[in-house]
């Protein structure tokens, strides 16, 4: 967060100082905090805005990631499956057998 810089210590007003010149002088000051103020106000809402941005791009990414993972292991499944299945057939046990003959099982 950005500090605003300390005002310059005032000298006490001179009590004869013209009225007017009081007024202008408060002006001023208003006129620069209001200034200010926006300035923080536009700023803050530019921090914001990249805020959401960053926000909506990391939604993004992690729905694709877990899509992909979802995917990924859907598929390690289907392969599962598919190694099960082959490890049960027959014709597989039956080459295991006569690969034993051999020695060469896997």
């Amino acid at each position: 967060m950005t500090e605003r810089a300390p005002r310059p210590a005032r000298t006490s007003p001179d009590l004869r100082e013209d009225p007017s010149l009081a007024d202008a002088r408060r002006l001023g000051e208003l006129e620069a905090e209001l200034l200010h103020l926006r300035l923080r106000l536009r700023e803050s809402l530019a921090r914001e805005l990249r805020l959401v941005e960053r926000t909506t791009k990391a939604e993004e990414a992690l729905e694709n990631a877990l899509a992909t993972e979802h995917e990924l292991r859907l598929q390690v499944e289907r392969y599962s499956s598919f190694h099960r299945a082959l490890e049960r057939s027959r014709a597989w046990r039956m080459i295991q057998a006569l690969r034993r003959l051999f020695g060469r099982a896997w």
